[in-house]
């Protein structure tokens, strides 16, 4: 079983088992979800972080995201900024 944290709802299936995931939850979830394809994805783009302890669930329980969304966000406050700054001197 693994933990995890998504920030947008999913249902996972492997033919038998149906896995429902639910927006800013926490969920156990069994290990074949983790294997599927959406999980994948998913965990790519930031929307599910598997939880690695109690740390993790803390700084993601202070910002509603998972690092990964964290970063994004982040790195486009930046480029916007950067930007900003370059039409200033324009």
């Amino acid at each position: 079983m693994k933990r995890i944290f998504a920030t947008k709802s999913f249902i996972f299936s492997n033919g038998e088992d149906e896995v429902k995931v639910k927006n800013h939850d926490w969920t156990e979830v069994p290990d074949w979800v983790t294997k599927t394809q959406l999980f994948k994805l998913a965990e790519i783009d930031g929307n599910i972080q598997i939880v690695q302890g109690k740390s993790e669930e803390k700084a993601i329980e202070e910002t509603g995201t998972t690092e990964k969304q964290a970063k994004k966000k982040e790195e486009k406050q930046l480029k916007e900024e950067k930007e900003k700054s370059s039409a200033d001197k324009e």
